[in-house]
């Protein structure tokens, strides 16, 4: 059996006389017609409303006019009006029509941006914010973003921020804070959610600021120049060459450079050998194998030590030289100043002690004296005259010995805390030998 094939082109009289059959109330004012996919424009026989309509959809919808459609739940103006000023819009005009759910009318957006629609379309995302403006989806502001964006600035007006320039548009998007005594903050609102209390008001310095990054890359060789934000935001640096770049904070110390010293991926032995010599180091390996190889050299403090190039580059200061350069006493970042100085002597916090403690080991070669244990990392610096008693040497080498932990406690359990003596000391000596002669009879 053959089949006929089916016919999907149609004259544009064959089009009029589908209207007209069908009583659409409507005109056909396209003079050609191409195909049941292309719009054709029509012309509304009862609001005079022109709208562009396919055939395909004419056909199928069975809908006249967009402005004036018979389907749809009929509404007031009133109703309408006040439906979509909910959502933060409000109506210019009516297009015509009865009010209905298929009904055009022309409403302007929170953003400022005018166009067509119907209460349909208008809907269509209301559980997602409301509205289907096409400039605002454009530029960023989805229908989806706008309820939120009420959101975030519901709750940063809460957390006592007011925000510098264009709303937030989702969590990761930065904005400049400003709290209510005027300091400002940029970071993101997930971040700003995580701790909303202003950091200033709190008396929190930030770490890092343009005075100490540019210390610290003078330090590798790095001059600053401008732009520093925080340690996640690039800014304009001088490189080693000479070479103007961009960079982060952690990453210049750790190693990364301009993109034409980057690209240098092989170094020769003179050129490794001439860099520690211009950061008053001395290169003591007769060749250089690669950057992660350990290589001796000789600090400026005179100091001979060992590390990689990689780790020479990030920070060529020896062990030494790295504890001395840290700030002490008062400048120290962690100095208590709400402490007395009694209460400083007492918790025996405090450089001159620490020296003391260390002379008293290197002077008995890190041994305890009493059972000769020379394991390391669990000696005691012993005050032969206790401490509370004998102010007066409290850092008088003479009146220390080195004991190990189990020496230390034991003496202490067997002759207290208070009103030590030599001949305590010399006496409970005299025991650990004795008890040690017994032990290999």
């Amino acid at each position: 059996m053959t089949t006929q094939p089916r016919n999907i082109k149609y004259t544009i009289e064959e089009v009029k006389a589908y209207i007209k059959e069908n009583k659409m109330d409507m005109e056909l004012l396209s003079d050609t017609y191409v195909s049941n996919g292309l719009p054709l424009n029509f012309k509304c026989d009862i609001c005079e409303y022109s709208f562009n309509k396919t055939f395909n959809a004419i056909k199928s919808s069975g809908q006249s006019c967009p402005a004036c459609g018979k389907n749809g739940i009929k509404i007031t103006k009133d109703e309408l009006a006040q439906h979509v000023k909910e959502f933060g819009y409000e109506i210019v005009d009516f297009l015509g029509g009865d009010s209905n759910k298929g009904t055009l009318f022309s409403v302007q957006c929170d953003r400022g941006h005018v166009y067509d629609t119907n209460y349909r379309e208008f809907n269509r995302e209301e559980s997602r914010g409301g509205g289907s403006c096409k400039r605002c989806t454009k530029e960023g502001y989805s229908s989806t973003r706008k309820k939120t964006m009420k959101e975030f600035a519901q709750n940063v007006s809460e957390w006592g921020y007011t925000i510098s320039g264009d709303p937030v548009k989702n969590i990761r998007d930065k904005r400049t804070f400003i709290c209510s005594e005027g300091h400002e903050r940029t970071t993101s609102y997930s971040e700003l959610k995580k701790a909303s209390g202003c950091p200033t008001c709190r008396g929190y310095i930030n770490k890092h600021t343009e005075e100490s990054i540019s210390s610290s890359l003078a330090k590798v060789g790095i001059k600053y120049l401008t732009g520093f934000i925080n340690t996640n935001e690039v800014f304009m640096y001088e490189c080693e060459c000479g070479n103007e770049s961009v960079g982060r904070y952690h990453r210049l110390l750790s190693g990364e450079r301009c993109p034409d010293c980057s690209s240098k991926r092989f170094w020769k032995y003179d050129e490794v050998v001439q860099y520690y010599k211009d950061r008053d180091c001395e290169l003591l390996e007769t060749e250089y194998i690669d950057s992660k190889s350990p290589m001796k050299y000789k600090c400026s403090c005179g100091e001979t030590y060992s590390r990689t190039f990689n780790t020479f580059q990030y920070h060529p200061l020896c062990r030494n030289c790295t504890v001395s350069s840290i700030p002490k006493g008062k400048n120290h970042h962690g100095w208590n100043s709400e402490l007395t100085e009694e209460e400083r002597l007492n918790s025996r916090k405090y450089p001159e002690y620490k020296q003391w403690r260390n002379s008293v080991y290197e002077r008995d070669s890190y041994t305890c004296q009493c059972c000769g244990d020379n394991n390391g990392h669990n000696l005691n610096a012993h005050h032969i005259l206790n401490h509370s008693d004998y102010p007066e040497l409290r850092l008088d080498i003479d009146n220390g010995i080195t004991l190990c932990e189990t020496c230390h406690v034991d003496f202490h359990m067997a002759y207290g805390f208070t009103y030590n003596s030599y001949e305590q000391l010399q006496e409970y000596i005299e025991d650990i030998i004795n008890e040690s002669k017994l032990k290999t009879a």
